[in-house]
């Protein structure tokens, strides 16, 4: 999934599971809406969890991202799941 699309639809998620793949958090995360992006950060060896981004086609898909699956437990890590700023996800998707 390379487009970006609408900065305004991004989430993000973090305290993911060192080893989590992109394809695992698109799995994850697409019951709530069509998946337009998502993209995992590079995380080094001391960090407890990695932090992934996730661009969806409408706001509501976030939405009920956010409210079913912040506090969500996998691998024994919790997750924390919120809205992305548009700065953010602009750098994550461009810069990273």
């Amino acid at each position: 999934m390379d487009d970006f699309g609408s900065h305004v639809n991004c989430i993000v998620i973090k305290n993911l599971p060192k080893d989590y793949t992109e394809s695992q958090l698109e799995k994850l995360f697409s019951k709530f809406g069509r998946i337009v992006s998502s993209r995992i950060l590079s995380i080094n060896s001391n960090s407890e969890g990695g932090c992934g981004f996730i661009n969806y086609t409408e706001p509501e898909s976030c939405t009920n991202a956010v409210e079913n699956m912040n506090n969500y437990v996998i691998d024994q890590l919790t997750l924390y799941v919120n809205h992305s700023s548009v700065n953010i996800c602009i750098y994550v998707y461009y810069f990273e």
